[in-house]
């Protein structure tokens, strides 16, 4: 039998719903919320952060890239060649032989000037259904989505951390 997570119904015992499944659904209505703004880039959000990490360390690693962003050297890869397909970065020998580096291209760097008022836009909106206090609710998750936070770092009591 397969289950969807979106129809789980379990709630724990102080009756809140699965929290889990419950930022999972959020993170995605989100991901959609981000990738409708930036389609008129020809871009998604996880576009977006890519193209933005490798401006920002200028020439990244894959190694670098994938440890500063949470992801494993794969899934970044995976990524990676999606973005020197449309031609958006290139990847070049780095100082070591052995490593290879991203580095922008001009349809990067144009697609990323065309990209951020969208973006800031999707924040904007994204900010106002958040509240009047949005720092709250991304400090709790800039500290579940710490790379360095272990799961025994959790403690419940109540059901809550």
């Amino acid at each position: 039998m397969r289950v969807y997570a979106r129809n789980m119904i379990h709630k724990d015992r102080t009756g809140l719903p699965c929290l889990c499944v419950s930022l999972r659904n959020a993170a995605h209505r989100a991901t959609l919320h981000y990738d409708n703004a930036l389609g008129e880039a020809g871009i998604t959000v996880t576009m977006y952060r890519l193209l933005k990490r490798v401006d920002a360390l200028e020439t990244p690693s894959l190694t670098n890239m994938a440890a500063s962003m949470g992801l494993d050297r794969s899934t970044l890869g995976r990524n990676v060649r999606v973005l020197e397909k449309q031609g958006l970065i290139r990847m070049e020998a780095g100082k070591d032989s052995r490593m290879a580096v991203a580095r922008l291209t001009e349809a990067g760097r144009e697609t990323l000037e065309k990209a951020h008022p969208l973006w800031a836009k999707a924040q904007a909106e994204m900010s106002e259904l958040l509240g009047p206090e949005p720092e709250k609710i991304l400090a709790v998750l800039a500290r579940l989505g710490n790379p360095e936070m272990q799961d025994n770092d959790i403690v419940w009591q109540g059901g809550r951390t």
